[in-house]
Parts: structure tokens; sequence; C-alpha cells
């Protein structure tokens, strides 16, 4: 009988030992994950949603209490599940930041080379009225055609030419923009699915 007591006694300091070993395995493989990835995405044990560790504060104290290696394993799964989805919740925040800094980058050049081109409109339009000996400074002064202060004349093909080259690469900028919107929707509608 005795023999049989110290058999029991083994067993039971052998499943602690896995026990333990499974704890320190399972928090070891969540520290690694939590950083895995590019340093945009890691993430702090205090992003991990709280309610996984319920009714405890932290993992490790979530761990400690566990004693089946069943409950640790399935604390695990659920774990990584959730860093996963934080992470994937990272990339999507940092994707729309770039979306709108994109869409404001596109804004602002869009209302840049408006500018220019009403500029050099202006500036033609100013070149036509030197052809008639007078010429008309930023400031609405008329001058005669001798003056030195004349702006050089920018001939009509070269504005409808820049024109166009600026019409151009709106047109691509705004298709790329719609891209990586139609893009973006789209993953999303891939998470929502999965």
């Amino acid at each position: 009988m005795d023999k049989n007591k110290e058999d029991g006694g083994d067993g039971e300091k052998k499943n602690k030992k896995i026990v333990a070993d499974s704890r320190t395995e399972t928090l070891n493989q969540i520290k690694v994950k939590l950083k895995e990835g590019h340093q945009k995405l890691n993430l702090e044990e205090s992003e991990i949603p709280v309610s996984l560790f319920a009714p405890y504060k932290t993992l490790a104290d979530k761990l400690n209490s566990l004693n089946k290696t069943e409950e640790i394993n399935a604390l695990n799964n659920n774990l990584l599940i959730a860093i996963e989805q934080k992470k994937k919740e990272k990339l999507n925040a940092i994707a729309q930041a770039a979306i709108v800094e994109i869409d404001q980058a596109i804004g602002d050049d869009i209302e840049r080379k408006k500018n220019k081109v009403k500029k050099l409109i202006d500036d033609q339009k100013k070149a036509d009225q030197n052809d008639e000996g007078i010429v008309v400074d930023p400031t609405g002064k008329k001058t005669p055609k001798t003056s030195p202060q004349a702006p050089k004349k920018v001939s009509l093909q070269k504005v409808i030419g820049i024109t166009s080259l600026i019409m151009i690469l709106s047109i691509i900028i705004a298709v790329i923009s719609f891209r990586i919107r139609q893009e973006t929707k789209a993953r999303k509608a891939k998470k929502t699915k999965a």
C-alpha cells in the first residue's frame, strides 16, 4: 500500500510540473506573440482585453490560477486570437490614417495646381494685353509696353500643355486614391466574413 501512495505522489508531482511548464511556455509564447511582426503592430499586455483575465488583472495571475493543462491551452488559444485581432485593428487604423493623409495631400496638390493654372491663364491674358501695347502688373496697374517691368509672354500652347499635364496627374492621383479605398473596403469585407 505504501508503494501505491508513493506512485500517486510521483504522478501528482509530475502533473504539477507539467502544469507549471505549460504556464511558463504559454506566458513566453504570448510575450513573443505580442512583439511579433512590425514594431508599429507590437502590443503591450495592457492592450489585451481584460475580460480574458477575469477575475484577475494580469496574465501571470490568471495563468497561476489555472490547474489543468486544458484550461491553460484554452486560455492560450483565446489570447492568441485576441492578439491577432488587436494587431488587425492596429493595422486597419494605420491604413485609415494613411488614406486620410493621402486624401489630404491629393486635395492640397489639386488646389495648388488649380491656382497655378489660374496664374498661367492670368499671365496669358496679360501677355495678350501686352500685344496691345499695355502691360497689367499683379496689382492691376497698367503700364506701357516699353516698361522694364513688363512680364515675359507665355504662349497659349504652353499654357494648354501645362494644364493638360496637371489634369493628367490629378486624374492619376484620383485613380490611385480610389483604388486604395476599394482595397480597404475589400479587406474590411473579408474581415466581416471571417
